[in-house]
């Protein structure tokens, strides 16, 4: 299914590895979600854009983050698997807030509502782009929350839905595949709940 924007980045040593798309400047972000026994995958492909850049100032926080339109939500959750297993209220998690900016001299981000936070199995990053790297997220979680959009790229403000994983990130070595992506492995039971969240925005 189509979404609007994806960043994904590792800072390693001094140098921070970027794959990121977004619909807005020609890229065409996306995400797979598949449900197999024992746990449902979501996959974010297309990250064709992001070039290694020196670190200046502060660090960056590495971190994998995804947004959809919340205009478009609706028409998204048509194409999201149907549950398997009930939602359980339990494994929703206080939300961290966003709110302000990303790192010192950043971006500023102004954070509407926030939902829930929600225990993952796993998240690996795969990276194409010179030099080629995989990593591996420890203890990861998904936040989810609603947005405001830059103005910059939407001719004013709007809202979108953002998804930002969690993690401590170990660089894994070298990534020999074709194209990259961001693998995101959840509990049947995690997903069940998280759509229905989304249902209810």
């Amino acid at each position: 299914m189509e979404i609007e924007y994806t960043i994904c980045q590792i800072q390693s040593g001094e140098i921070s590895l970027a794959a990121k798309t977004h619909r807005r400047l020609d890229g065409d972000p996306r995400l797979e979600v598949r449900l197999t026994r024992g746990r449902v995958t979501w996959r974010l492909l297309n990250l064709v854009d992001g070039t290694p850049e020196t670190l200046v100032g502060m660090p960056r926080r590495n971190h994998v983050d995804f947004y959809f339109l919340y205009e478009n939500l609706k028409s998204l959750l048509a194409g999201f698997p149907r549950p398997t297993v009930p939602a359980n209220p339990d494994l929703r998690l206080s939300a961290v807030s966003s709110a302000g900016t990303e790192r010192q001299g950043g971006k500023r981000v102004r954070i509407v509502v926030p939902v829930h936070r929600y225990p993952l199995l796993s998240v690996e990053l795969h990276v194409v782009q010179a030099p080629s790297f995989s990593a591996t997220g420890i203890e990861p979680y998904m936040h989810m929350d609603v947005e405001s959009t830059p103005t910059g790229l939407y001719g004013g403000e709007t809202f979108e839905i953002h998804f930002g994983i969690q993690a401590n990130f170990e660089i894994t070595g070298p990534f020999s595949g074709s194209m990259s992506s961001a693998l995101i492995q959840m509990q049947p039971d995690v997903y069940a709940t998280v759509h229905s969240d989304m249902r209810y925005l």
